[in-house]
């Protein structure tokens, strides 16, 4: 199952990501990028991908009308922790990438 999870989910991932963070991307780097803004836009961008995930669960509570945790008070604050926490290794992410790329020459 791990195979086929690996076939199909790694390539929507990047489509998605590529989908989402390929113009907001394009976006902030037409003007130079101090690691403030780029460790910000990576966290924005990782929140935009928790909004539509949070987006995917209510539609999947509302459309199968099954029991979900997500409605309930430990289910919002343990989706608000995770949230948190994939924000955090965006922006850590930016700031690797904007270390490894670096600053534009001035020419």
């Amino acid at each position: 199952m791990l195979t086929y999870l690996a076939i199909f989910g790694l390539p929507t991932s990047f489509i998605c990501c590529w989908l989402i963070g390929a113009p907001i991307l394009k976006r902030i780097m037409r003007k130079p990028v101090s690691a403030p803004k780029a460790a910000a836009t990576g966290a924005g961008i990782a929140l935009v991908l928790s909004l539509l995930y949070i987006a995917a669960r209510v539609v999947d509570r509302i459309v199968s009308n099954g029991p979900n945790g997500i409605f309930t008070g430990a289910g919002w604050l343990l989706l608000a922790q995770i949230t948190a926490v994939f924000m955090g290794f965006g922006a850590v992410v930016a700031l690797f990438v904007w270390f490894v790329i670096g600053e534009p020459d001035q020419i």
